[in-house]
């Protein structure tokens, strides 16, 4: 808003007050600006006709406070500028781009990285690994991308990244996109991928099941996004257990180590993987696998580590408690 600019520019000044205020000769934002205490009063008790109330008129002439000098820059097409989204928004231009709608539902691939980085730099703070830890992530195209890469080097990030060495793969010229780079998107070489994220998925079923008899503010629900976000949030605070993290991350290098036996053949010891790298499976399965071993049910110690789902299983647990002694004294009637 700008001094120059017509009085309808203030919010909830609508065409009445304009009129108002142009029989006392005021047509712009700048000159209601200027209006002193004397003025306002003299406005205020002027003719009944064309008068506006004290208190109304001092909100119009705060809001116009903020007003720049001068008047309004003409019309820019913002196109023309080498970088629009600057020429527009200034130095913050990013994060003007990152409010935008369409943008809500993606990342950008430096803010990952990012995040990455800054994350894995608070977890190994003050431990003998601060100076030497390294991250994996699978391949994906815009942070194996040329650009992105160089990215990484000046950031000083790159070195972090666990990469192939000793130029692997290089004996073979067809293999050139593997080059320095993890190959393409390897759920079995990600522990998320294997079985932690479907642990936080149980996790939230169990959450939203035992919370379902708790009051709204402290039942979870998968209803909305913002009633999902409340509970994937709540079950990570307990989510994935470390000896789950554990049992995964061994199980990439298990994974490793049979598709270096299969020499990179993706086969069905490793997840369940589908695509041209695939082996089929050549002997018949037998539904017998000899004698089972149990895994270990953390559901009590889960339940009991999580207030939410402690309160949960209380209340049914009370409820339950109550219908059987309702059926126990219709029978003892009976």
């Amino acid at each position: 808003m700008y001094e120059g600019d017509d009085l309808q520019k203030i919010p909830k000044l609508g065409l009445a007050t304009k009129t108002k205020l142009l029989c006392s000769n005021i047509k712009t934002v700048g000159e209601l600006k200027g209006l002193t205490e004397n003025k306002i009063k003299e406005i205020a008790r002027g003719d009944p006709n064309i008068k506006i109330g004290e208190k109304t008129l001092k909100k119009f002439v705060s809001a116009s406070l903020t007003a720049k000098e001068g008047s309004a820059p003409g019309k820019l097409d913002y196109r023309k500028s080498v970088n629009p989204y600057q020429a527009r928004y200034g130095l913050n231009w990013e994060d003007k781009v990152k409010e935008s709608a369409q943008l809500k539902a993606v990342c950008c691939i430096t803010d990952l990285i990012e995040h990455i980085v800054h994350e894995s730099e608070l977890l190994y703070k003050d431990t003998q690994y601060k100076d030497t830890w390294k991250f994996y992530h699978d391949a994906l195209s815009l942070m194996t991308a040329k650009e992105t890469r160089e990215w990484m080097a000046r950031k000083d990030y790159l070195r972090r990244w666990i990469l192939p060495e000793k130029k692997l793969l290089q004996w073979d010229t067809t293999l050139s996109m593997y080059w320095g780079r993890p190959v393409g998107n390897s759920p079995e070489n990600m522990p998320w991928d294997n079985c932690l994220n479907q642990d936080l998925h149980n996790s939230v079923d169990k959450l939203v099941m035992l919370s379902e008899e708790l009051s709204e503010e402290d039942k979870f629900e998968l209803s909305t996004p913002k009633q999902g976000a409340k509970a994937y949030i709540m079950a990570l605070k307990e989510n994935p257990k470390s000896y789950r993290i554990v049992h995964d991350i061994k199980q990439v290098l298990k994974s490793l180590e049979i598709v270096r036996a299969k020499k990179g053949v993706r086969c069905d010891e490793v997840a369940n993987p589908s695509g041209r790298r695939r082996e089929p499976v050549k002997e018949k399965r037998s539904g017998r696998g000899g004698k089972r071993k149990q895994a270990p049910d953390d559901y009590g110690l889960e339940v009991s580590q999580c207030p939410e789902m402690a309160k949960g299983v209380s209340v049914k647990l009370e409820k339950s408690r109550k219908r059987r002694i309702i059926v126990k004294n219709e029978g003892a009637r009976a």
